[in-house]
């Protein structure tokens, strides 16, 4: 027989947690002496065990009541539900991760930690409408379409997107420099570089994609005015410096 502290200390939980289980009828003491102390057999660890093994497959105290009183239909339906339940919690957490991920890259992109401003960010995001594709089928193909849909998105923990978060977090460093500067050209070459990446080389549809954004809501990622004026003046200095390098 085992005291209840022995018990607690074979099991490595608390008398409390004993304490509970008897006054839920979860796990009953073998026996209780005189004075209240109570006393447990092998069968009462081993259903202790038991009862341990439940709690860490996530199942509740109920639940455990339930299995242990054999008041279940099957093991193997009751374990499948709990992993039905366990996939629906990881969606969930994956959905918060992402949620958290998105206002992170928000303040980078932002350049602030304020949360009013965030919010206001956000809740403008929320107030767009869901589906884009069909405001895309009146100016793309369906080819650029299908494009258009894997573009990175904010909140995904990817490198491309991380890759943006600190260009941007850098070209609102760099503002005050002149579009000719070794610095604003950098940043106009990282620009051009991710650009070619997230459009996987098609230069076209990014350049239409970037004007038609300008013009009205399609979904993108909303530029600050001041960065597209700054990336614009850098990118279009580039360009002509390649032209005036080109033979006649």
């Amino acid at each position: 027989m085992y005291s209840i502290g022995k018990l607690a200390k074979l099991s490595n939980i608390t008398v409390r947690t004993l304490r509970y289980y008897d006054e839920i009828e979860l796990l009953k003491p073998t026996k209780i002496e005189v004075g209240g102390h109570r006393y447990y057999d092998d069968v009462a660890l081993a259903k202790l065990h038991n009862i341990m093994m439940l709690k860490e497959m996530g199942f509740d105290l109920e639940t455990i009541h339930e299995i242990i009183g054999n008041q279940v239909k099957s093991s193997k339906e009751l374990l499948l539900m709990r992993l039905e339940i366990i996939k629906q919690e990881q969606a969930q957490l994956e959905h918060m991760q992402n949620n958290i991920h998105e206002i992170l890259q928000l303040m980078d992109m932002e350049g602030t930690n304020n949360w009013q401003a965030i919010f206001s960010t956000i809740s403008k995001q929320y107030s767009r409408p869901k589906d884009f594709k069909s405001i895309w089928n009146d100016y793309f193909n369906e080819d650029e379409i299908d494009k258009l849909k894997n573009l990175p998105t904010i909140g995904v923990d990817k490198e491309i997107v991380n890759q943006w978060v600190e260009l941007l977090r850098d070209i609102r460093k760099n503002m005050d420099k002149s579009p000719s500067s070794s610095i604003a050209q950098n940043l106009a070459k990282r620009w051009s570089d991710l650009t070619h990446e997230i459009y996987d080389g098609d230069i076209k549809l990014a350049n239409k994609a970037w004007k038609l954004g300008k013009e009205q809501d399609l979904g993108f990622y909303e530029f600050d005015p001041e960065i597209v004026q700054f990336i614009e003046a850098a990118v279009a200095y580039s360009f002509q410096q390649k032209q005036a390098g080109e033979p006649s």
